[in-house]
């Protein structure tokens, strides 16, 4: 759109246009936001976005219902240029206002020029650029409720028009990348088109969206003007929806997909679910993103595109990860690792196999995790010196021999991991190798080279701007100190970690800090701060949704109230710790928890037992104790 006397391209100089024009608008405002002592301009650059939108489409409403009465030929070129819903050529104005198109020599067509010209001059609703193309900013487009001479009829015309006209910018553009932008002075235009469409073909259909998707067989009847339109406003506005975890987002990228699938394009049905996954993971919505990755897992299967099948079987194996299944998420790391093997996408393989050994060292699996990665090497070959995510399978090479014992073996690996890190520049590999040989190095008893490699460690994670790796090796420090007896000093460095970890968001990780502070307490003999540690370790740990680690933190921590003949808190954490396990854990009960409950069974009286385990009942149906529930996205 070019520029002119009245091209206001942005909805804040719009504000700003009207205000200075029409003074007596301010006074529909409330007294509260009405700007005293500043500029016009200022206080529209105080208001927030959303308010912004709504003074603007009650003021150009306002400005429609003055302009209605100023003469009926007024009335007559702004109904032709709402109907019109976006830009358009003055001859097209005229024609569509009228009901016709006059001829050239027609006096009418002059006269309707002028006339169109003083609803311009008057109501400040159309600015006219350089090159005569006219826009109504976009609260009449989109906000014409407050119209009463439109009928329902004229209104889904409009709408309709509103949904062609952007899903036209979009094809007309190739998708350009940057309306997608919340920045962009056209992405509100387009999310609400956006809107407009999934609401037309709800409206249409009789049936919500998110059930328009659920059902595997085409709809008969749909509205087929809105498929394309509805593809491509995802395609482009997609990741924003993803970023701004948009309420109505799900619903967006639901009805898109559905679009999809009506006509059968199982390749872009496959891209815009891949995109509500994401958002469901983003909503930490894990049940929903694994339903939407199997679909997409189908539908990439379906166009023989193995590549994006195996990413869904990662996404898969992440939200059952993330959700605390670690065993399920090994699972599909494995099965889209073996996948990744028979199409020889070794990058892929490389990938999931690092996911998958760094899942089972966690789980106390580190042969498994060994075996996994030596196959892979040797799949990879020669190969394997043209990718950097290589060096980072001998770190983990080198963790998992070190934690079945073979030390020479793990030295090895780590030295190769550090030589290709290095090679190629891959700082994130090199910060990881250093801090796993400075594990080696002090569980040899090494502690000055053990020193010096947690140092590097720091370094390259403060230069990556990495704070959860930096939390990772001021915690390797700090047990270095504690092995020394320097246990003030070892206590600081915990206290950052546990700071860097909460900033960053590893709860995990958190929990190891606050687990490791808790037991520095106990070994200066200071019980009552375990425990305000442990509790601290709780509170992170609940976030993970690690339910194991859940029920050990309040076996532990029973244990010391024990300890401290404080039957009734023991008992009360015992029992919290067995009401998570029943609910949340398969098959036996850890052997720690039932010695615990033993103990403080054989303590506490019948009425104590019983009231303590209605207590606990209530609070784990509560939520209040276990795994901290998530809230399914609308």
């Amino acid at each position: 759109m070019g520029s002119g006397a009245h091209a206001i391209h942005r909805l804040d100089h719009f504000l700003a246009h009207l205000a200075e024009c029409d003074p007596e608008l301010l006074s529909l405002l409330p007294t509260e936001e009405q700007p005293r002592g500043v500029s016009i301009d200022e206080w529209v650059m105080s208001l927030q976005q959303h308010r912004l939108m709504e003074i603007c489409a009650s003021w150009v409403l306002e400005s429609l219902r003055r302009l209605k009465t100023h003469s009926p030929l007024s009335n007559y070129l702004l109904r032709g240029c709402i109907h019109l819903a976006g830009e358009f050529d003055l001859a097209d104005a005229a024609a569509i206002a009228l009901g016709d198109v006059p001829d050239p020599d027609d006096p009418r067509r002059d006269e309707i020029r002028e006339g169109l010209m003083r609803a311009v001059r008057s109501g400040l609703l159309i600015h006219l650029p350089a090159h005569e193309r006219y826009c109504v900013p976009f609260p009449v487009r989109l906000s014409f409720e407050g119209i009463d001479f439109l009928s329902p009829l004229e209104k889904e015309r409009i709408r309709l028009r509103i949904v062609h006209n952007f899903g036209k910018l979009i094809a007309e553009t190739e998708g350009a990348d940057e309306f997608g932008s919340p920045r962009h002075w056209r992405f509100f235009n387009l999310l609400k088109a956006w809107e407009l469409a999934v609401n037309l073909m709800e409206e249409r259909l009789g049936v919500e969206s998110e059930e328009w998707l659920a059902h595997a067989g085409r709809f008969e009847g749909v509205a087929e003007e809105l498929v394309l339109p509805l593809m491509a406003f995802a395609q482009v506005l997609g990741r924003s929806i993803i970023h701004r975890q948009s309420e109505g987002g799900a619903r967006l990228l639901a009805a898109s997909a559905a679009a999809a699938r009506t006509i059968e394009n199982h390749e872009q049905e496959a891209d815009i679910l891949g995109l509500l996954g994401q958002f469901y993971l983003r909503r930490h919505a894990w049940p929903s993103a694994i339903e939407i990755f199997r679909i997409v897992e189908e539908r990439r299967r379906a166009v023989d595109d193995m590549a994006g099948s195996i990413v869904a079987i990662s996404a898969i194996a992440i939200a059952c990860r993330d959700m605390g299944n670690r065993e399920m998420a090994v699972g599909e790391f494995m099965r889209a690792c073996r996948e990744a093997m028979e199409v020889e996408l070794p990058e892929s393989a490389m990938d999931t196999a690092n996911c998958t050994a760094r899942l089972l060292i966690e789980l106390e699996r580190p042969l498994e995790a060994v075996q996994l990665l030596e196959s892979i090497v040797e799949l990879v070959g020669n190969d394997r010196f043209r990718f950097a995510a290589v060096s980072e399978l001998y770190v983990l090479m080198g963790a998992g021999s070190r934690h079945i014992g073979a030390l020479p073996t793990a030295r090895e690996h780590l030295f190769m991991a550090l030589n290709l890190a290095r090679r190629f520049v891959h700082l994130p590999a090199e910060a990881e190798a250093a801090l796993e040989t400075g594990w080696l190095e002090m569980s040899e008893q090494r502690h000055e080279d053990a020193r010096r490699w947690f140092g590097r460690a720091v370094q390259l994670y403060r230069d990556l701007s990495d704070r959860a790796g930096r939390s990772k090796a001021m915690l390797a420090q700090a047990e270095l100190l504690r092995r020394e007896g320097s246990r003030v000093r070892a206590e600081e460095l915990l206290s950052q970690a546990s700071e860097l970890a909460r900033s960053a968001g590893q709860w995990g990780l958190q929990a190891e800090v606050l687990r490791r502070r808790g037991e520095l307490e106990l070994e200066r003999g200071n019980m009552p701060d375990a425990i305000t540690r442990y509790a601290a370790e709780m509170k992170a740990l609940r976030r993970t949704r690690e339910a194991e680690q859940i029920v050990d933190c309040h076996v532990r921590i029973g244990m010391l109230y024990l300890r401290q003949e404080m039957l009734l808190a023991a008992g009360t954490e015992v029992l919290r710790a067995q009401g998570i396990a029943r609910a949340y854990l398969r098959g036996e009960e850890p052997t720690a928890l039932s010695r615990a409950f033993a103990k403080v069974h054989r303590l506490l009286s019948p009425e104590q037992f019983d009231f303590l385990a209605d207590e606990v009942t209530e609070e784990l149906e509560a939520g209040h104790i276990g795994p901290v529930r998530v809230k399914s996205p609308r």
